[in-house]
């Protein structure tokens, strides 16, 4: 049996079957030797000032991001490079510049050491975890 929670737009299955597809995260990223990393005591004020790399609107750690940093009574990122994905050439601008970023973790371990580095608050940490839910007594097809 299924319900559907009418204020979040979602189905709630009572007592399913799940399954971990993926555990990863993503944060905010920037050069090395980015202001910001030079800071002795970073605190989240200090991204108030910064330019970011960000994708769409829409997107859920942009609105996660937008939520923690209005949450906090600060300013929403100022972004002056909309982007589809944080592809290879779009990291490339990120290390030539003094922008922000949200990169996952995956992507920020494929880069060699020195050249990315993860901004050093732990709320700018964005875990994830992909799961598949499956009605208890059904096999998928």
């Amino acid at each position: 049996m299924a319900a559907i929670d009418q204020t979040r737009r979602r189905i709630i299955l009572h007592n399913p079957n799940s399954t971990t597809i993926f555990v990863g995260g993503s944060g905010v990223t920037a050069a090395n030797g980015h202001p910001l990393l030079a800071r002795r005591r970073l605190k989240l004020d200090d991204l108030a000032d910064a330019e970011w790399m960000l994708p769409g609107a829409g997107v859920g750690g942009r609105r996660r991001l937008e939520a923690l940093l209005t949450g906090q009574g600060l300013p929403p990122p100022r972004v002056v490079v909309e982007v589809n994905n944080t592809t290879t050439q779009l990291i490339e601008l990120l290390l030539q510049s003094d922008l922000l970023t949200i990169v996952s973790q995956s992507m920020l371990d494929d880069y060699p050491p020195g050249t990315l580095a993860a901004l050093p608050l732990p709320q700018l940490r964005f875990p994830r975890q992909v799961s598949a839910f499956v009605r208890r007594g059904v096999t998928p097809s």
